[in-house]
């Protein structure tokens, strides 16, 4: 559906239920976050993720929101922005290291597609329960958060 003057494209919450997806193991397994992941761990992500389209200038999280889900990019790429200001880009098999599902606390980021991205999503209870089965999930997390509080800590004045 076209929104506004500048003729951007968006998907309405309920197009995006239409077209959201189960995952595919094969296409999981060519993910690099999965790579650690045994084939029981990897069919359980199947199972209880949805693969969600998203366009262009969309943003998958908003800094601030209280309720969000886990994601890992399937496909496209993504610009993570704190403040207003650049962070990193997201590409397939790199996830958003979101505290939020963590600490219940509002998203420390926005993440916004900056090409046709295909995201992997898990809500909070999915999410959380397969930290309880997936060890490497725990671990992937862990390096995700600490890169990205040494990146703060080094680009701190």
């Amino acid at each position: 559906m076209k929104t506004g003057g500048s003729g951007s494209h968006a998907v309405s919450r309920g197009a995006r239920r239409i077209l959201h997806r189960r995952c595919d193991t094969h296409e999981l397994r060519a993910l690099s976050f999965f790579a650690q992941w045994g084939d029981d761990e990897v069919e359980h992500f199947a199972r209880v993720a949805t693969a969600l389209p998203f366009e262009i200038g969309e943003p998958l999280i908003r800094e601030g929101d209280a309720r969000i889900g886990f994601m890992v990019l399937a496909d496209g790429a993504a610009v993570v922005t704190r403040r207003g200001r650049f962070v990193r880009r997201l590409l397939p098999g790199l996830h958003a290291p979101e505290l939020t599902l963590v600490d219940g606390q509002p998203a420390t980021a926005t993440v916004i597609a900056a090409t046709p991205v295909q995201a992997l999503t898990l809500q909070g209870r999915d999410f959380h329960a397969l930290l309880d089965t997936v060890p490497s999930l725990a671990r992937e997390l862990v390096l995700g958060f600490a890169s990205a509080l040494r990146r703060e800590v080094s680009s701190s004045p």
